[in-house]
């Protein structure tokens, strides 16, 4: 069965499996994409001929329709799947589509699904250069799905309203106006119906929010009917509240919790408020009746659980003990209700993100919650006796009403024994098993290290203090050296080099089994990616499933799904995460803004489709939300460099620095990419020794690293190679004998001819250990250098190195996270197939190794253009070579230089017959090669597509 995704991205399934051949090349993508959107109706085939090869005669376009039909349908395993001879369209049986469906949807009159079905925009981010026809159809129907979806929408939140259920008119707004941020009806429908479920702080929000988008995208003024109901809702909830009802009590027996094995998980802990003075008549009379040692049960009315978020713990009389012992209580208690089977508890992690600008007032704390999805928040109060004896006055307040529906204390000789006692009493009120054991065995048993870990969470999320917050959980971590959440979070704030925060995430995922059920995945999750291991999908589906309140499972999942290259499925995660987390985003300071991470993995997965303007749009709109971004107009200023827009380039990073001055080393990096990227590379090379003069360590290597590349683009292969050389001395010797940076070096003794050398070298680079030494982070890297070693025996003719390296890279390549790992053997064995003379099926391999157009590996694209040049398909050649110009100078496209690129661009258009594209890529070559090595240019123009004379001698020698 076929499966056609077109909302919201690309992307094909056979039988579950991403498509690979034809169905994953733009231009046969987008065909099947225009006869998937055309329906049972069909489309005439002279109609897409039109669309796909307008300046071809009537036969040279129905030929290569023909071809491109033929291909599609070999690729996809089933020859059936069109039908139609002039009219042609698919067959419903054999193939299903999102766009299919969801007009099914709408037909049958069932907007909701319909509305479900819309993941985005038509082909979002899909492009399909030098096709304006194809284009230009793109936006008609784009429009026209845009504008049924937004009608289903308007239904959908109409009918939600007209029926009281403001939940639901909520949900339908906000889609709208997110899919029209601009429309005033929209505004107006979301704020009217966040204040009918109470939630005016939310609509009054929305309202600023409108405002910004209309005077940035427009340079109009607020809408004036969105001003008068921020007018209105501004008085109402100015207005005071009635007092709140005192509860009944209802006397219950004392009792503790037995032990049970671990089954959820809470974050770190959050300043609360002091919502019980707010009602101090009820707060009295409520204290009253416990001082008469009246015991009050947590119950509440109805079989259906809330879901629950914690307050602050307040001490009763203020003294400076009793106030350090209830600072950690409201994070103990929601970590261990969060423990109890079926009980939704929200997070202290999540409050925290919702709390705005770190207010931690009643209304703001209730406001947090409500947004957080809770029903009840739960607060207390502590009071010590001078016995010695602590008492926990706990209560839940209905957020819908300000109610408190129930109340109830209980007491304990130290905080464990009262949240323990606290959790049973409320997990016991709804019907639930309290057998969930002690808060102390998913944290500590240390009071002190709880205080410490407790304290050193706030002031990092709350605060901002990161080097404060370091220390404090530095210290909770040598109170108890089995505190995982504090090794978590000591991990998770800080700000050490790479190869000690490694040993933090290290030391934080082997205590996982310590913690509770959801901090252990977020651990588990974030581990296996700094180590690229195959289980983060697994964790992430797990945490999806468990916690989908909560947004870490969206974030990894996005996550997991871009590195497995299934980008159109990674998207709606992505954006489900900065939905979820859009607090955060205007916070440049705050350690844990999720958003802001699944904002930039959003650009960098249109960045790997090639979608440089899509890429923009999602930076763009990060700066939106927060102008004071330094890291996200330094990312803009990236994505600009690589459109060619280099003086906007230089303005955006301009912008980042008065925000946040770059190191010297960070800017250096930055120019040296960007005039390479313009071949300034006298401005380039002197800025570079620069650096060499005035720098030190880390600088200096790097330094070292962008000279070596501007040489080898120079074709000054031998002053490459000796620079290479002088940065891998720079390096430490590890443990395998050979350092990382002996990478460029090792690629540098290819262009030089020295093959064996070269192959010999990758080889030893791939035994060097990640940073956190994990199995899955060497195995990442031995996939990765043997597909290096790969190219240098393939140049050497050594087919029967290729064969025996071929099932080794397959095999490294399964345990790493990477779908650029897992491909790497279809490169190998491309380039085998290459030496056999087999280019029709090395062209079929390469294509299955390439994740990226632009951002995999530009080695991949440089022998597949070579093996088309030779089946004499030359405008593919240039297909398959020009994206290389859109990723960075070095990192995966360090490895063939963009000099050898244009002079094979030179050959591909000669060879295709434009004479002028060919005489400009050629003066190219012509000026950066004026002072290149000579038997280094002669290899490049010449030898390397000498396959046979190298099989022969690769023959001779494969069996020494």
């Amino acid at each position: 069965m076929v499966r056609i995704q077109l909302l919201g991205g690309a992307a094909v399934h056979v039988d579950g499996r991403p498509a690979t051949g034809a169905a994953a090349q733009p231009r046969r993508l987008a065909l099947l994409a225009v006869i998937a959107c055309a329906g049972d109706a069909g489309i005439r085939r002279e109609r897409l001929v039109a669309l796909f090869w307008p300046d071809a005669d009537e036969e040279h376009g129905r030929a290569a329709l023909k071809q491109a039909l033929y291909a599609l349908r070999r690729d996809l395993g089933d020859e059936s799947i069109l039908v139609g001879q002039q009219v042609l369209r698919l067959d419903a049986e054999r193939v299903t589509s999102d766009v299919a469906e969801l007009r099914a949807a709408l037909a049958a009159g069932r907007p909701e699904r319909a509305a479900e079905l819309y993941s985005g925009p038509l082909l979002d981010g899909f492009r399909v250069p030098g096709v304006p026809e194809f284009e230009r159809w793109l936006d008609d129907e784009r429009r026209a799905l845009a504008r049924v979806h937004a009608e289903a929408l308007d239904r959908l939140a109409a009918e939600a309203t007209q029926r009281g259920d403001a939940a639901g008119a909520v949900r339908w707004w906000r889609a709208l106006a997110a899919q029209d941020p601009l429309s005033a009806r929209a505004a107006l429908g979301l704020m009217e119906s966040l204040a009918a479920a109470g939630d005016v702080g939310a609509a009054l929000r929305h309202a600023r929010v409108h405002a910004t988008l209309l005077a940035q995208e427009l340079d109009l003024p607020p809408d004036p009917r969105v001003l008068a109901l921020e007018t209105r809702l501004r008085a109402s909830a100015a207005e005071p509240r009635r007092d709140l009802p005192v509860p009944e009590t209802v006397a219950v027996p004392n009792g503790s919790a037995p032990t049970a094995p671990r089954v959820a998980l809470v974050a770190p802990g959050f300043a609360g408020h002091r919502r019980w003075r707010t009602i101090a008549a009820v707060g009295v009379a409520l204290l009253g009746t416990i001082a008469a040692g009246t015991r009050v049960l947590l119950h509440s009315a109805g079989s259906a659980p809330p879901v629950l978020a914690v307050g602050r713990v307040t001490a009763f009389r203020g003294d400076s003990a009793t106030t350090a012992t209830a600072a950690p209580l409201a994070d103990m208690l929601a970590t261990n209700l969060a423990r109890a089977p079926g009980l939704r508890v929200i997070s202290p992690a999540r409050m925290y993100a919702l709390l705005d600008g770190g207010a931690t007032s009643p209304a703001a704390l209730s406001d947090a919650a409500r947004r957080a999805g809770a029903t009840e928040l739960v607060e207390g109060t502590l009071t010590a006796s001078t016995g010695g004896t602590l008492r926990l006055d706990l209560r839940r307040v209905d957020l819908a009403s300000g109610r408190i529906v129930a109340a109830g204390s209980v007491t304990g000789h130290d905080p464990f024994a009262l949240v323990d006692s606290g959790t049973a009493r409320i997990v016991g009120a709804y019907g639930r098993a309290a057998s969930i054991g002690s808060v102390a065995d998913a944290t500590t048993r240390s009071v002190v290290a709880y205080r410490l870990y407790a304290e050193g969470v706030k002031r990092g999320y709350h605060d901002g203090d990161l080097p404060g917050a370091a220390h404090l959980l530095a210290a909770a971590v040598r109170e108890d050296s089995t505190f995982a959440m504090a090794a978590w979070y000591a991990a998770l704030l800080s700000r050490d080099p790479p190869a000690q925060r490694a040993a933090l995430i290290a030391r934080a995922n082997r205590l996982a089994e310590h913690a509770s059920e959801r901090e252990r995945l977020v651990i588990r999750a974030s581990w296996a990616r700094w180590t690229a291991s195959p289980t983060l999908y697994a964790f992430a589906e797990s945490l999806l499933t468990r916690y989908p309140d909560e947004v870490e499972g969206h974030f990894f999942m996005g996550l997991a799904l871009r590195t497995r290259d299934e980008y159109a499925a990674a998207l709606p995660h992505l954006e489900r995460a900065v939905a979820m987390d859009s607090a955060h985003v205007g916070d440049t300071e705050h350690p844990g803004c999720v958003a802001c991470e699944a904002i930039l993995e959003i650009a960098n997965t249109h960045l790997v489709m090639d979608s440089l303007d899509a890429a923009e749009r999602a930076v763009r709109r990060w700066i939106r939300l927060d102008p004071r971004s330094a890291r996200a107009w330094r990312h803009l200023s990236l994505i600009l460099d690589a459109e060619g827009q280099s003086e906007g380039a230089l303005e955006a990073r301009r912008t980042g620095a008065t925000l946040d001055p770059p190191s010297a080393m960070e800017e250096a990096d930055f120019l040296a990419d960007h005039w390479l990227r313009l071949r300034q590379y006298t401005r380039a090379d002197a800025l570079l020794e620069q650096e060499l003069q005035a720098g030190n360590g880390q600088q200096v290597a790097s330094a070292l690293w962008w000279l070596a590349i501007s040489q080898r683009q120079q074709g000054r292969v031998a002053d490459a190679l000796r620079t290479a050389r002088r940065l891998r001395a720079t390096a430490p010797v590890p443990n395998a004998g050979v350092p990382g940076e002996a990478l460029l070096e090792a690629q540098l003794l290819l262009d030089a001819g020295r093959y064996r050398e070269s192959a010999a070298l990758f080889d030893s680079v791939g035994h060097v250990a990640g940073p956190a030494g994990a199995a899955s982070e060497y195995a990442r890297n031995r996939a990765w250098m043997l597909a290096h070693a790969a190219d240098a025996l393939a140049e050497a003719g050594d087919t029967a190195g290729l064969a025996r390296l071929v099932d080794s890279v397959a095999a490294w390549g399964r345990q790493s996270l990477l779908g650029r790992d897992q491909r790497m053997h279809h490169h190998v064995r491309g380039l085998l197939l290459a030496a056999r003379g087999d280019d029709a099926g090395a062209v079929a391999e390469l294509r299955a190794a390439m994740r990226s157009p632009n951002l995999g590996y530009s080695r991949t694209n440089y022998a597949l253009a070579r093996a088309l040049l030779r089946l004499g398909r030359p405008l593919d050649a240039v297909r398959a070579l020009r994206p290389l110009f859109h990723g960075p100078v070095d990192n995966s496209n360090v490895y063939v230089s963009r000099t050898e690129v244009h002079a094979l661009l030179a050959r591909a258009w000669s060879a295709a017959g434009n004479a002028d594209s060919a005489a400009a890529h050629r003066r190219i070559v012509t000026e950066d090669w004026a002072h290149a090595d000579a038997d280094y240019v002669r290899r490049v123009e010449g030898g390397r597509d000498n396959t046979a004379g190298r099989l022969t001698a690769g023959r001779s020698t494969a069996g020494r």
